[in-house]
């Protein structure tokens, strides 16, 4: 006779198998997508829809969200869950173009309060090895003002709201890269990032905030490592 604890922990492990049966999982085979916030979302769950069914976005602020499936379409919509009348249905939330992507894509999603119709701005881009390789910076000019970086020496002209990654020649060994963002031909801001070979970093360049006035511009960064078999096969 089965003990009340086995017996527990076998329903459990028959639920959680259930559980990811029902969760797409992304394969390197499969085209996938990850979502990157900053900021507090005023929808508290989002989904996606994946091979007809809507699934949930587990989304955590300042890092990428893990790699879900995507089909390819026209456009890359989220959507909220409502009840209406007794029925459980799925509403367009937020919506952009799919961006012409080979494999990976990632979706920068910022809070737009100034839009009743769509409280939620979406910027994809293509996160492919191929066009933002490791030992590369990505940057995301989300100002209104055209900028300039240089980042280990390397000059970048970035437009108003434009992205544009770049290589930063790092050194086998990494290090600390001198970085530097000027707008009108003026230095606004000016550091050393710790910088690896094996790392890809995102560079998010937002407006001035009201809690940070003595810089013109706000800074955000977010790194990935590749895998080592990742690495290999760019080689």
């Amino acid at each position: 006779m089965k003990s009340p604890l086995k017996t527990l922990l076998l329903l459990f492990a028959l639920f959680c198998s259930a559980h990811a049966q029902n969760e797409p999982t992304a394969t390197r085979s499969k085209s996938s997508f990850t979502c990157v916030i900053w900021d507090k979302l005023e929808a508290t769950q989002l989904f996606y829809q994946y091979n007809k069914q809507f699934h949930p976005l587990e989304l955590r602020k300042g890092t990428r969200s893990k790699p879900f499936p995507i089909e390819k379409s026209d456009f890359f919509t989220l959507y909220t869950e409502k009840m209406v009348d007794g029925e459980k249905q799925f509403l367009p939330y937020a919506q952009s173009k799919m961006p012409n992507f080979k494999q990976r894509a990632l979706f920068l999603l910022l809070p737009d309060p100034s839009s009743t119709e769509r409280p939620l701005r979406i910027i994809g881009v293509d996160d492919s090895l191929g066009s933002f390789p490791p030992g590369s910076y990505k940057f995301f000019n989300l100002t209104k003002t055209p900028l300039q970086t240089l980042i280990n020496g390397e000059k970048s002209q970035i437009s108003a709201g434009g992205i544009e990654v770049v290589d930063a020649n790092i050194p086998s060994k990494g290090g600390l890269l001198p970085f530097v963002v000027g707008a009108n031909k003026k230095v606004i801001f000016e550091t050393r990032i710790f910088s690896q070979p094996k790392e890809r970093k995102m560079v998010f360049l937002f407006p001035q905030t009201a809690k940070n006035k003595h810089c013109p511009i706000q800074l955000k960064f977010l790194s990935q490592l590749v895998s080592p078999s990742e690495l290999a096969a760019l080689r």
